[in-house]
């Protein structure tokens, strides 16, 4: 029996989503002509090796007061995304968006304080297009992080240097960033985006940010793409750090303040069996895994809704996480890592 994806439910839960979720036919149709790099019976297999029991609608997956936000990779399949109908704007082709949200608008911490900052937020989600391409001139108000999951696309920044990118590419929009856009094969993502306040790294009269030939005295804001054996490598021992309390080995990818703890930090982290807790979070984390499996185990020490009505407390939950799954993590969130076979995730934190 495959398993459904979850979405979160205003109790605090995970819950499955209703039919309504689907796509219209016309997107089903669309779909149909191109496959995804990663398949759904590639998730099964693995959620069959490691016990996966979420039949059981009631599962609480974070503590009472900060739900966590997760989706395997089912969630955001083609079928199951809204058509935004044909870009107004492109200039070759007619490409046509989908998309699906997880969440929205996540309080996040500006570095310098352990306060949430209204004004600053992350959201996640899938997005596919069709074939054509379109100029993007005006500059973007936020900062977007993206794993190509299938197809082939440009992204031209303004002074015409050419950024293509690939299954298995993270690419980083800056904000600010202005140029084209060109999709040569239908692309499928899942991306993360992050609402915040100008840095000396988005700003418009800064250095070109995430470009080996940047010059102080460059104003263009590029686009920057991270090929897969590049995201994941570590060989170059100089660029691990290993967090505090963990066996989690970080690896900074790009940092929006140019230097520094910025608001938005892209890294990749992978950690081999181990077991460790976040307690709590003093930022809003965002995972998307590229390798490996764990569970993460929660302690619902009130007893608020885990559904079961019995009343007992100290209860631990768990949801098995692999390949393809997505997570978000906000501010003050707790709970265990039992990392089983070695992982590497994405990791955006803000």
């Amino acid at each position: 029996m495959s398993r459904r994806p979850l979405v979160e439910h205003s109790a605090g839960l995970l819950l499955p989503p209703s039919s309504s979720t689907s796509a219209s036919s016309s997107a089903t149709n669309d779909g149909s002509s191109s496959s995804s790099s990663l398949s759904s019976s590639h998730f099964q297999s693995h959620r069959k090796d490691l016990g996966w029991y979420a039949e059981n609608e009631n599962i609480p997956t974070t503590t009472a007061d900060v739900p966590m936000h997760y989706c395997d990779f089912d969630f955001f399949e083609f079928q199951k995304l809204t058509s935004k109908g044909p870009r107004k704007n492109s200039d070759i082709g007619t490409p046509e968006d989908y998309a699906r949200p997880l969440c929205k608008d996540i309080p996040t911490s500006k570095s310098n304080t352990n306060s949430i900052n209204s004004d600053d937020s992350i959201s996640c989600g899938s997005w596919y297009c069709t074939k054509g391409g379109w100029p993007s001139k005006i500059p973007r108000a936020t900062t977007e992080i993206f794993y190509v999951w299938s197809g082939f696309g440009c992204l031209t920044d303004l002074d015409g240097q050419r950024n293509y990118f690939s299954p298995g590419d993270t690419v980083i929009l800056p904000k600010n960033w202005s140029g084209r856009w060109d999709i040569a094969e239908n692309v499928h993502k899942v991306w993360f985006v992050h609402d915040h306040e100008d840095t000396t790294a988005t700003s418009s009269s800064s250095s070109v940010a995430g470009s080996t030939t940047a010059t102080a005295t460059s104003t263009i804001i590029r686009a920057k793409i991270i090929h897969y054996n590049e995201l994941v490598s570590t060989t170059k021992k100089e660029e691990l750090i290993i967090e505090p309390n963990t066996k989690v080995i970080t690896k900074s990818i790009y940092n929006s303040s140019g230097g520094g703890e910025g608001p938005t930090h892209v890294m990749m982290s992978t950690s081999g069996p181990s077991s460790f807790v976040i307690s709590p979070n003093q930022h809003t984390n965002c995972f998307h895994i590229l390798e490996g499996s764990m569970m993460i185990i929660l302690e619902d020490n009130n007893n608020n809704g885990n559904g079961n009505g019995n009343g007992n407390n100290n209860k631990h939950k768990q949801i098995a996480v692999t390949v393809g799954d997505t997570i978000v993590l906000p501010i003050g969130w707790t709970g265990r890592f039992n990392v089983q076979e070695t992982i590497k995730v994405l990791r955006v934190k803000v």
